[in-house]
């Protein structure tokens, strides 16, 4: 009797075992596969700014949101300037550029403010459309570039149409200028 009753408690206990299997096998499968999936998935910073959209921010790629209020921050230090504004808007935008690029830039920056203030120069970018190119990481704004001149007792200025294209690069969570490019429309 004892013998039977002990036989029917293992049979039950292997049944529970059994059963239990299953789902400890699928939930073990589940733990592999994502333990394999978090190996390559990057940090991403969600940055929600007070006013505006919010955007992420990942070690080799960012939101579209970002790359735009990236690219209309850098556009303002990079087109519109004047020979009292210049230095501090170059400084500010050394700090955006690429490491590897750096000196190629500030070399043509300081060339920049030396013409300036050289021919009492200004300029002013008006923005009128933005393209973004999210996979290249690239910026691309037209609008009117009005260039003022000092003529004299009077000033005057030229006007002219232009879409710049400006390059990104994202590293360690930061986006870097790489280059950036000039086209007369």
């Amino acid at each position: 009797m004892e013998k039977d009753f002990f036989q029917d408690k293992l049979k039950k206990l292997v049944q529970q075992r059994n059963t239990l299997l299953v789902p400890l096998v699928a939930l073990s499968l589940a733990v592999i596969f994502l333990s394999a999936a978090l190996k390559n998935k990057e940090e991403r910073v969600v940055i929600i700014p007070t006013t505006g959209v919010s955007f992420w921010v990942e070690k080799s790629h960012c939101s579209p949101e970002y790359l735009r209020s990236f690219g209309l921050y850098l556009s303002n230090l990079l087109f519109s300037k004047d020979k009292n504004s210049a230095s501090f808007k170059n400084s500010e935008l050394l700090f955006h550029i690429h490491p590897q690029k750096k000196h190629r830039f500030q070399k043509v920056l300081e060339e920049e403010i030396m013409r300036m203030e050289k021919e009492d120069l200004s300029f002013a970018f008006e923005i009128e459309s933005i393209e973004l190119h999210e996979k290249k990481q690239l910026f691309s704004c037209t609008g009117t570039q009005k260039t003022y001149l000092p003529k004299g007792d009077g000033a005057s200025s030229q006007l002219e149409r232009i879409r710049y294209t400006l390059s990104f690069q994202m590293e360690g969570g930061k986006l870097f200028l790489t280059h950036f490019q000039k086209d007369l429309l």
